[in-house]
């Protein structure tokens, strides 16, 4: 996961990878967003700005092979929780959890921790809106 995550207008998406730091293949549940926690905080303190939970359901989805130093996507969109945060710098903090799958163990990957710089909405020029000519 990058350190820094910049969110600019309505986009609200942390991306990131599962990968098999294995010499062999495992079988695991094919990544989904679904399994991921997001905690976006305030300053350096435990209050939460928002908060998207996982689904920790014990039953596997679909199952993939993840070969030696392969990397799978996963993708979050966090704008239902987190559309209306205020510009500014928050911290994240992502947690993966799934279960086991053929009778394997379960999935945890370790956190990642960094930082979400959320821009301003630009101004908008009111002149130029539809004004339907253009004046010398």
């Amino acid at each position: 996961m990058p350190g820094i995550v910049h969110w600019a207008g309505d986009r609200r998406v942390i991306a990131m990878g599962l990968e098999n730091g294995t010499s062999r293949s495992v079988r695991i549940e094919a990544p989904a967003a679904r399994r991921v926690r997001v905690s976006l905080f305030l300053g350096p303190g435990p209050e939460t700005a928002c908060e998207v939970e996982p689904d920790s359901s014990k039953v596997p989805g679909p199952v993939v092979e993840l070969g030696p130093g392969e990397v799978l996507p996963v993708r979050i969109d966090l704008a239902p929780a987190c559309g209306r945060l205020p510009p500014g710098d928050y911290r994240y903090e992502v947690t993966y959890q799934a279960p086991g799958v053929e009778g394997g163990p379960p999935l945890h990957l370790r956190s990642s921790y960094g930082h979400v710089l959320v821009e301003a909405a630009p101004p908008v020029d009111q002149g130029s809106l539809g004004s339907g000519s253009a004046r010398p």
